[in-house]
């Protein structure tokens, strides 16, 4: 009888989102074949420190302080072809710092890696391409849009969110990798409508009758910031406000300051278990739109009104939200005031946004995900296993 799969999900704690979609990945894995060995790898964990905080305090700094360089930079290395020279020495200059990713995987031998970030892929793809890897190696893309950078020789199949982003992948990665158009995975807790919304927003403090806006900055706390919201709570006085500091612990501080001057009407939140539930509460989330936060909002048929977005990836999702009739885009406080204050008093609209969001959605993509990772396992030679859970990361 053969062995359960043995399957490493690579996330990077960067943000929120690779780690979330890694998460819905392997709830589909477990609920397919229950008894698979999955380990969750902080593929950040096995770089070396100098490299980490180099790379993070580059991309924070620049993203803060110059994000039109950003974007330029991100432009310019999405124009070049697949194999372009540059791509070719950023990722070998990225795997000279994964030595000890190259040795855990080498020495674990799994039946599948899937990775849901460039720099894991980067060194998975080439193991793979070279022989050193044996079981197949996935890339779960999490924007609605595919950059050159995640293209790689050695990745078995990609999972892109749209028949769109999977023809331009086609189009720029060539016949080889099997590429499926699956949705962005995220938990199915995102579906879950078992608890009536009136009483859920009871249960979450919130008063009836009265409409609520989910205020949201991404898993960093950029974005939306509490002068934001406080300008938002003094010109739309009916509305109730969810306002999510995520791990910006100085955004929380600052907004627990504006909820005191708007007792009742704003609440708020740090780092969060229960986005669905929040998600569900609320009429519409003004908020960024990375690619898990833009995929849950469609899942729930949640519109949005997207600011703020970081420059390249991001703004390709808002390109995506509004083509699709799920957002709106304002520029400027004044007009984020007045789409926000029009939406929620256009209830006709903000249910046409709904339906766009629904009809977007591709809520079962961790099933169709893990469908697809399970099926190159059946034929795997027999080994101990270990039980389901977190996988040890070396010391720094």
């Amino acid at each position: 009888m053969n062995r359960p799969p043995r399957i490493a999900l690579l996330s990077v704690r960067i943000g929120a989102g690779h780690v979330r979609a890694v998460e819905a990945v392997a709830e589909g894995l477990r609920r397919l074949e229950p008894e698979a060995q999955i380990d969750h790898l902080d593929a950040f964990r096995f770089f070396n420190p100098v490299f980490r905080a180099s790379f993070m305090g580059f991309y924070a700094g620049i993203l803060r302080a110059a994000p039109g360089a950003w974007r330029g930079m991100y432009e310019a290395m999405e124009l070049r072809p697949a194999g372009h020279w540059t791509h070719r020495f950023n990722a070998w200059f990225d795997r000279q710092h994964a030595g000890r990713l190259r040795a855990h995987l080498r020495r674990a031998d799994y039946d599948a890696v899937v990775c849901t970030h460039y720099l894991p892929a980067e060194v998975c793809a080439h193991l793979r391409h070279s022989g050193q890897l044996r079981g197949p190696v996935h890339v779960v893309l999490t924007d609605y849009q595919v950059h050159t950078m995640w293209i790689q020789p050695g990745v078995d199949c990609y999972h892109v969110a749209t028949p769109e982003i999977a023809d331009a992948l086609r189009a720029k990665a060539g016949p080889k990798p099997q590429i499926e158009a699956t949705g962005i995975p995220i938990l199915a807790a995102f579906g879950d409508e078992s608890e009536p919304r009136e009483a859920l927003r009871l249960r979450l403090g919130l008063e009836p009758g009265r409409p609520v806006a989910l205020v949201a900055g991404g898993g960093f706390g950029l974005g939306a910031g509490a002068r934001l919201v406080e300008t938002l709570a003094d010109a739309i006085p009916r509305a109730q406000w969810l306002c999510i500091a995520g791990s910006n612990q100085a955004l929380l501080e600052d907004l627990n300051r504006a909820a005191i001057r708007f007792p009742g009407r704003i609440r708020t939140f740090g780092y969060v278990e229960n986005m669905h539930e929040l998600n569900r509460a609320a009429d519409l989330a003004v908020t960024k739109c990375g690619g898990l936060t833009s995929s849950e909002c469609l899942a729930r048929g949640l519109p949005m009104v997207v600011v703020h977005p970081i420059p390249g990836q991001e703004e390709r999702n808002a390109d995506f939200l509004l083509e699709c009739g799920a957002a709106v885009r304002p520029h400027g406080t004044a007009q984020l005031i007045f789409k926000v204050r029009e939406l929620l008093q256009e209830p006709a609209r903000l249910e046409r946004m709904r339906f766009a969001a629904r009809h977007a959605a591709r809520p079962q993509a961790q099933d169709t995900i893990a469908r697809a990772i399970l099926g190159p396992t059946a034929a795997a030679t027999p080994a101990p296993t270990a039980p389901i859970g977190l996988a040890a990361t070396p010391a720094d």
